[in-house]
């Protein structure tokens, strides 16, 4: 993590950096509020013992910290669908919505997973309702 972190924000940037419209939509609020849902997915680990990496992108200007914003949400999306839960899923697939950065492989399977979960929720309603 440290080593992307460190070649996104290199002198000159890259072109994702450069490219990223989501620096000017992104507020720092709004970056607070991602960083939020960081703490809650992230592994359960004593205080102390916090990913340092997330600590590290506290401290950097804030105009890094929000171009830094669609791949905070990115790896908010993957460790939410680690963990399985569906209703956090849905919560950062909307924050990610909400602030327009929403994109990309990862957004696409996360919905898919969900509109799996839906159509076999529905489903097993139904098998059930027959059964009775």
């Amino acid at each position: 993590m440290g080593v992307l972190c460190a070649m996104m924000l290199r002198p000159g940037g890259t072109r994702a950096a450069a490219g990223w419209r989501a620096s000017n939509a992104i507020s720092e609020t709004d970056y607070d509020k991602l960083r939020e849902v960081m703490r809650e997915v992230a592994p359960p680990r004593p205080r102390a013992n916090a990913p340092h990496w997330l600590t590290d992108l506290d401290v950097l200007p804030v105009r890094e910290r929000i171009s830094l914003s669609p791949m905070l949400w990115t790896v908010a999306l993957q460790r939410t669908a680690m963990n399985g839960d569906l209703v956090q899923l849905r919560n950062v697939l909307e924050i990610g919505l909400h602030l327009r950065i929403a994109s990309g492989p990862a957004a696409r399977e996360a919905v898919r997973v969900l509109r799996s979960t839906a159509l076999l929720s529905g489903s097993l309603a139904s098998s059930a309702s027959a059964a009775n």
